[in-house]
């Protein structure tokens, strides 16, 4: 290997360190601190025979990705959210509601939240159609999930509980608010290296292959469906 060739070589390995480092910083930890699941967790289904092997929901209202069925006499079903999603929120709740009146499940256990969840501010708000309305409210503003809305609307069908450890919670979140602060600059340098990259593939890539990444691109703005 001669000495232009290495030179050619090592910044592009760099420049994929670095692509890696701001990608894994600003999209992995990002998505562990906005896109969690809940967890609703049943004591024991009265549903005769049940098996997690049958269980459905609508598909309406979600898709069943993964099934275990494991030995314990209580049954875990994990829910995926999307956090200040209005639809994805109502979806959850409708979730919950079917499998309450389908499986008899109780018991909702919450990432975010630690302990029991007092939701009188809004159960004591008698009349059922406007604690619906002021409840669907803060849904909107993103301040009540769906599991929440829920179980104000039906406070005898389900309890909610926050599976949290606060410090850990707490640490995890300013870690998150803390790079923050780098969110600009990494900006500026994923710019840089996606102007770099694009200059590369004019050099690097064959005609199909740019026809290939063209596609993918198109794909990946919405531009082109399946």
């Amino acid at each position: 290997m001669n000495s232009n060739t290495k030179k050619i070589k090592r910044p592009f390995r760099n420049l994929i360190c670095h692509i890696t480092l701001w990608s894994f910083l600003f999209n992995a930890l990002g998505a562990n601190i906005l896109v969690t699941p809940a967890m609703a967790i049943s004591p024991g289904l009265s549903v005769p025979n049940f098996s997690v092997r049958d269980m459905q929901i609508p598909l309406s209202l979600g898709e069943i990705k993964d099934r275990v069925q494991g030995t314990a006499d209580n049954t875990v079903i994990h829910i995926q959210d999307a956090h200040c999603n209005y639809s994805a929120q109502h979806s959850i709740a409708s979730i919950i509601d079917h499998l309450s009146d389908s499986y008899n499940i109780r018991l909702v256990m919450l990432e975010g939240g630690k302990g029991n969840y007092d939701l009188s501010v809004f159960t004591k708000i008698k009349d059922p159609d406007i604690r619906k309305r002021v409840s669907d409210y803060f849904v909107k503003e993103g301040r009540v999930s769906g599991a929440e809305f829920f179980a104000i609307n039906n406070p005898a069908k389900t309890k909610l509980f926050g599976i949290e450890n606060e410090n850990l919670y707490m640490s995890n979140l300013n870690a998150y608010k803390e790079s923050l602060k780098y969110k600009e600059i990494a900006d500026e340098h994923l710019s840089t290296l996606t102007h770099i990259i694009n200059n590369l593939k004019r050099e690097i890539y064959s005609p199909s292959l740019t026809e290939l990444d063209g596609t993918i691109k198109a794909y990946k703005e919405k531009d082109l469906d399946l």
